[in-house]
């Protein structure tokens, strides 16, 4: 299970680190268009993911006859697994180790943070003891923070197109937005893009705001950008929380302010290079899904757990590890075979190889006697890990064959 984890970890994170840099250049081209178009599009990245998560159909041909043999004694053919696949392990463990941290990291900021706020019950929000602010604090409910300040910071207006900078964020649910950004952060901690495109995203969605504040207040242009002027001073306060001052850019926030109302024909083009970017990327992850990423290559270990029933009893069982396309085969003698010489030598020959969407072929050849008569060459498609089953009859007809398999793909390290 860890390696399948480790496999998945590794292809999350390429199809992650490309997702950020194709919607980082898809932003250049929106955001000439309008400010929420370079917000919106961050929108593909967790849609990528999530498309590329979707189980992916495919037709699975079922061969004429299916069969599954055994017998004999108990049988067991292991190897054990080289330390190298421990090296996957590891990777896996260390992950896991720095999104705990990440994720302490993130909580520890976030306490911090409210310590230090006074509940204000006649006006219902928040008051920070320094200058901190104004943000939104909450995801279901966010509530409003102000700073100690903020009624000498700022005069009548601007605190009027301040609250309505908020406001636009309450509207939007951004602070669920950067919830659901600071974790895949979390999850990517190890990844430079990640902080590359939260960084991006987060400026993108300050120029959005502005350019909603814009068109409410079209005249007031010069008094917004005095009361940026007023905030640029100011730290940034818990990474996920909708905050109006910032770090960002301050002259390509002023400079976009006078971009907020994009023409009809602007808008159309915005929509319409989104839906057609987004659909484009989209069948492209789910076309790629079972692109091998040098996992399910001859490098690639696969255990087979292997059960064998006769007549709904067990007479066999064996245990292989084995390379991608390689055979691996269990001879087993079935002395309760008695006076049948065709059941007393069961030979069965199993090679595994990588499907797409985390699935396995297995392509077997069953023999029996001595010497061997092959009787079926069945192929069976399981998901890893997965229980599956081959059953039939024998070539007489009196009895019932059936052999169950688990199939496991094992992560070899060059």
């Amino acid at each position: 299970m860890v390696e399948q984890g480790f496999e998945l970890l590794w292809r999350a994170s390429l199809l992650f680190s490309g997702a950020c840099l194709f919607v980082m250049m898809l932003r250049f081209a929106l955001v000439r268009l309008g400010a929420w178009f370079a917000y919106a599009s961050w929108l593909l990245v967790p849609l990528l993911l999530f498309v590329h998560a979707l189980p992916q159909w495919t037709v699975v041909p079922m061969p004429a006859t299916i069969t599954a043999w055994r017998v004999g004694a108990e049988a067991a053919v292991t190897a054990s697994l080289s330390a190298q696949s421990s090296f996957a392990e590891f990777l896996f463990g260390l992950w896991v180790f720095g999104v705990l941290i990440a994720g302490a990291v993130v909580v520890r900021q976030h306490l911090r943070y409210v310590a230090q706020l006074r509940w204000v019950e006649a006006s219902s929000h928040w008051r920070a003891a320094d200058s901190r602010g104004p943000a939104l604090l909450g995801l279901l409910r966010p509530r409003l923070v102000l700073p100690n300040n903020f009624e000498a910071q700022f005069d009548d207006q601007e605190r009027a197109m301040i609250l309505a900078h908020e406001e636009v964020h309450r509207r939007r649910e951004d602070n669920l937005w950067n919830a659901i950004a600071a974790t895949l952060v979390a999850l990517q901690w190890f990844n430079p893009f990640a902080y590359l495109a939260w960084r991006r995203m987060r400026l993108d969605q300050e120029l959005a705001c502005d350019a909603a504040v814009m068109q409410r207040y079209p005249q007031q242009l010069a008094l917004y950008a005095r009361a940026l002027l007023k905030a640029q001073d100011a730290s940034l306060t818990h990474s996920v929380i909708c905050t109006w001052k910032s770090r960002h850019p301050l002259i390509e926030r002023i400079s976009m302010l006078a971009h907020y109302a994009p023409s009809k024909v602007t808008t159309i083009a915005g929509n319409a290079m989104l839906l057609i970017s987004g659909l484009i990327a989209a069948g492209a992850v789910y076309a790629a899904q079972g692109v091998p990423l040098g996992i399910g290559t001859d490098n690639t270990h696969y255990k087979l757990e292997l059960k064998f029933q006769l007549d709904g009893q067990e007479v066999a069982k064996a245990k292989l590890v084995t390379l991608s396309g390689k055979p691996a085969t269990v001879i087993i003698d079935n002395p309760a075979a008695k006076g049948d010489e065709l059941l007393k030598v069961w030979e069965v020959q199993v090679t595994p190889k990588g499907l797409p969407d985390n699935k396995i072929e297995l392509n077997a050849t069953i023999s029996l006697g001595s010497p061997p008569q092959v009787i079926a060459r069945p192929r069976l498609i399981v998901l890893d890990g997965t229980p599956a089953a081959i059953q039939l009859g024998t070539p007489d007809g009196l009895h019932t064959m059936r052999m169950n398999v688990v199939s496991h793909r094992v992560v070899k390290a060059d």
